[in-house]
C-alpha cells in the first residue's frame, strides 16, 4: 500500500508509521571466489543485491557515490546491480600492437618465399617440358631449332630454387610478446553475500528447481501494508 502523500493532501499529518513484518521469503548466499576472470565476476554481480569485498589483480574501476574510483581493493554494501569496468590497460594494447605487427612481418616473409618458389617451379616445368619435346624424333628442324633456342634462352638465365631462411629474430619477439599477453591476466577473489528477497516457485519436471528472484521490485512486491495514524 502507497503512503499519501502530505504534498498531495496538505491537511494530512502522519504522526508515525508501525511497519509489519513481512512475509517475503528472504535467503542469504554467502560466495567466495578465487582468481576468477573478469566475465565470472559480471555473471555473479550482474542483477543480484549484494554486500561484500572484492579484491582484483590490477585496478578496475568502479562508481561510488556518483565519484569513479580506480583501485584492485573494493569494499561494497547492499548495492544492487553492482557494475566494476575492467580499465584499458595501456600496456597490454602496446604489446597487441606489437604482435600485429610481428605476425604481419612474418607473414610476409613467408609470403615472398611462396612466390620466389612458384618462380621456380613454373621455370623448372618449362625447361623440362622442353627437353621432353626435343625428345620427339619427329620434329622438323625449323621446330628443333627453335626448342634449341628457347632452352638456350631460359639457361642463360637461370632461376635457382630459393631457400627460406625464417625471421628467427621476429619469431623470437612474437614469442616474447605472447607470453607478456598472458602473464598476470586479470582476475578476481573475494566474498561476498547475496540478498534473495521472493523466489520463484513456478514449473514443472524432474529438472524442476526453485528460482530466486534477485530484482529489487521483489522487495515491494509482497510487503504488507503499514496502518498509518493520521490526525486532522
Amino acid at each position: 500500500m502507497c503512503l499519501p502523500s502530505t504534498a498531495t493532501t496538505p491537511k494530512l499529518k502522519i504522526n508515525y508509521t508501525r511497519p509489519r513484518l513481512s512475509t517475503i521469503e528472504k535467503r542469504f548466499e554467502d560466495i567466495k571466489f578465487f582468481n576468477i576472470p573478469y566475465d565470472s565476476l559480471q555473471t555473479l554481480l550482474s542483477g543480484k543485491l549484494a554486500t561484500g569485498i572484492i579484491q582484483s589483480s590490477k585496478n578496475v574501476q568502479y562508481v561510488d557515490n556518483a565519484i569513479t574510483q580506480y583501485t584492485n581493493y573494493i569494499k561494497f554494501a547492499n548495492r544492487f546491480d553492482f557494475q566494476i569496468i575492467a580499465a584499458v590497460d595501456s600496456s597490454k594494447t602496446t604489446v597487441k600492437s606489437n604482435i600485429a605487427r610481428l605476425e604481419a612481418a612474418i607473414r610476409q616473409s613467408n609470403q615472398r618465399h611462396q612466390t620466389e618458389l612458384t618462380k621456380w617451379k613454373q621455370y623448372t616445368a618449362e625447361v623440362a617440358a622442353i627437353e621432353d619435346s626435343l625428345t620427339n624424333p619427329g620434329l622438323s628442324n625449323y621446330e628443333r631449332n627453335k626448342l634449341q633456342q628457347q632452352l638456350i634462352r631460359l639457361r642463360n638465365r637461370p632461376i635457382e630454387k630459393p631457400a627460406y631462411s625464417p625471421p628467427e629474430q621476429q619469431i623470437a619477439e612474437l614469442e616474447v610478446q605472447r607470453r607478456a599477453l598472458t602473464d598476470n591476466p586479470l582476475t578476481f577473489s573475494g566474498n561476498m553475500t547475496v540478498y534473495t528477497f521472493g523466489f520463484d516457485y513456478s514449473g514443472t519436471g524432474p529438472n524442476f528447481a526453485v528460482k530466486p528472484i534477485y530484482h529489487p521490485h521483489n522487495l515491494l512486491a509482497q510487503a504488507s501494508s503499514f496502518p498509518i495514524i493520521q490526525t486532522p
